[in-house]
């Protein structure tokens, strides 16, 4: 990041390109994470993410540009020189060793002595919660307990960096919550640099000091978890931060901000100066919206269905254009399909891009730092 030295810098991606043959996957991706950062990388499926992990790893070749691990350049460095250690989605666990077997078996592969080995071993396996498990074949264990025993198997190897490619996604939903606390636990304790693979927007949001969203063999946009909830580059990060996911309404940018709808004026905005007028989306998200309260922007539409979650209901309101919208609405609706409903938000909650296509799907319109 700005004002860091390259040694201070754990991983450093300089125009990193990734083609086979002619299909370029990637291309002049650059990106810097520090020491001790955890970033998430997320996108959707088939925009490079795996292969850009992969790639760190030494698993993949680079076709383009230059990877550097702590100021050495790795383009052409075998994994294992690399001091990093992967975390696959398989465990990829030897099923005839036990579980104090699996997280020591690199350490055997390099000749270390037996008591070194039983010695870390139970380190790593205290950290993890292993400890009274390390009799137990993988068999015997638990889809957490076995992702645990991966990650072990990682630290054991004190690595540089910590690469996860989706690692939860085998499990099940409570399954899930609880590893990414471990996972944020584990963070802390070891202070170690990790990057981490998903598709799953919730994980990047509750884990990500940075989050890289990739699309189109490009990045998007990284930075925090609140930067890109609060201040997305363009409607496709918008979209894919925060779920449910924003609600978009077309509408036109007249003079001084003026954002119009089937001919009525709904808000006046502080845009960018180079904002084109015209054509236009406005984006509010479903938490930001109140149902039939006031606010400085207000739509009406009709119920068409409901979501009762418990905690909050989702209520999918159709607009008069036919777009439909999702609000979030705290506790039990009392509201029934067909009721006509109004829903208004706050200036400072709506968001207004260009209606581009394309892998960036139209630039941010708002002047974030004039609201």
């Amino acid at each position: 990041m700005k004002g860091k030295t390259l040694s201070e810098r754990a991983i450093e991606l300089t125009g990193i390109s990734k083609s086979y043959g002619a299909q370029m996957v990637l291309e002049d991706i650059n990106l810097t994470i520090d020491p001790g950062e955890f970033v998430v990388f997320v996108g959707p499926s088939g925009c490079g993410k795996s292969t850009l992990l992969r790639m760190i790893a030494g698993l993949e070749e680079i076709t383009g540009g230059n990877l550097q691990i702590n100021g050495r350049n790795m383009n052409t460095v075998h994994p294992s020189k690399r001091e990093v250690a992967m975390v696959f989605q398989s465990y990829a666990l030897y099923p005839h060793m036990t579980v104090g077997q699996n997280i020591g078996f690199s350490m055997r592969l390099a000749k270390v002595g037996k008591a070194e080995i039983n010695e870390k071993v139970m380190q790593v396996a205290k950290v993890l919660q292993l400890d009274q498990l390390l009799d137990r074949k993988p068999s015997e264990l638990s889809g957490g307990q076995r992702q645990r025993v991966a990650i072990g198997r990682a630290i054991v190897r004190d690595p540089q960096v910590f690469l996860f490619d989706e690692p939860l996604s085998n499990l099940d939903a409570a399954l899930r919550v609880h590893m990414r606390l471990e996972l944020e636990r584990l963070h802390k304790k070891l202070s170690a640099t990790m990057v981490y693979v998903t598709h799953d927007q919730v994980e990047a949001m509750t884990l990500a000091d940075k989050i890289v969203v990739l699309n189109g063999g490009g990045i998007q946009q990284a930075g925090s978890p609140i930067e890109l909830y609060t201040r997305p580059c363009n409607r496709f990060v918008a979209n894919f931060i925060g779920s449910p996911s924003m609600n978009f309404l077309a509408a036109e940018l007249g003079d001084g901000g003026q954002v119009v709808i089937a001919g009525q004026t709904v808000a006046t905005l502080p845009v960018l100066a180079n904002a084109v007028l015209g054509d236009v989306m406005l984006g509010v998200r479903p938490e930001h919206l109140r149902l039939n309260g006031e606010g400085e922007f207000t739509i009406e539409g009709t119920l068409s269905q409901s979501e009762l979650l418990g905690a909050e209901t989702l209520l999918y309101i159709t607009a008069a254009d036919g777009t439909l919208m999702t609000v979030r609405e705290p506790g039990i609706s009392r509201v029934r399909p067909g009721d006509k409903l109004k829903l208004s938000a706050d200036l400072q909650d709506l968001f207004l891009f260009e209606n581009g296509d394309g892998a960036d799907q139209g630039r941010a319109l708002i002047d974030y730092d004039a609201r």
